[in-house]
């Protein structure tokens, strides 16, 4: 006979200086908040933008590339193209939150950012939001890119 549990959802989205593993543990370890953002949102959603837009997502969990020696905080670049009115992200999910037709966290991160969209009631939220992503010029995102 099998049993089925089901764990509690873990937060998404932390301060690197308090991710103590993956966002885990308890409450108090977190003061500046961890929430667990959510992926399931239609892309887009939200106010549709007039103008294209471009974002650096930096650090939203993890605290290290495939090197698991570094410390390195990885960087994801957001768009918002207002021809297609549609969001891309660089990470590793969004591809299949494309094909979903949803967002990753990084997206929803830079949708409620630029709404101020306080989905938790915490305030803490939106000072996380905007400690990691900064909206950039389209010549910041091109020559990042190019890197």
């Amino acid at each position: 006979m099998f049993s089925v549990h089901f764990l509690p959802t873990a937060a998404n989205f932390c301060s690197q200086t308090q991710n103590l593993g993956n966002c885990r543990g308890p409450d108090t370890q977190y003061p500046l908040g961890r929430f667990d953002i959510p992926t399931t949102e239609n892309n887009p959603n939200g106010e549709i933008p007039t103008d294209s837009l471009w974002y650096t997502a930096v650090y939203f969990k993890y605290g290290f590339t495939q090197n698991l020696n570094s410390t390195r905080s990885p960087t994801y670049f957001v768009k918002f193209d207002n021809n297609s009115n549609k969001w891309s992200c660089t990470c590793p999910d969004f591809p299949r939150r494309e094909r979903l037709g949803t967002c990753c966290k990084h997206i929803q991160g830079c949708i409620d950012l630029r709404a101020g969209f306080n989905r938790f009631n915490d305030d803490r939220y939106l000072t996380l939001l905007g400690n990691h992503l900064t909206e950039v010029t389209e010549e910041e995102y091109n020559n990042m890119m190019a890197e």
